[in-house]
């Protein structure tokens, strides 16, 4: 189990065994395996791309939000 202040450690094991698996079905189970031992280094890339996707869907999601309101208060005017 999670120890007490990583709440998202089991979130991140089951992350680990999912690309551990894609890896091993698309490179092979040894290619896999080697590169399940740099997991530290596959988890950060994973961070890295969830936080520029989470940034570019706040970001375009702003922009949407504010577009709508613009045309509605464009409408209503």
């Amino acid at each position: 189990m999670g120890e007490i202040g990583f709440p998202n450690q089991t979130f991140l094991g089951s992350v680990r065994i999912w690309l551990f698996l894609l890896l091993s079905r698309s490179v092979g189970i040894t290619n896999g395996f080697l590169l399940f031992l740099f997991k530290p280094v596959i988890i950060i890339f994973i961070i890295i791309i969830g936080r520029v996707f989470y940034f570019l869907s706040v970001f375009f999601g702003v922009c949407w939000l504010s577009n709508g309101v613009l045309e509605r208060n464009y409408l209503f005017v």
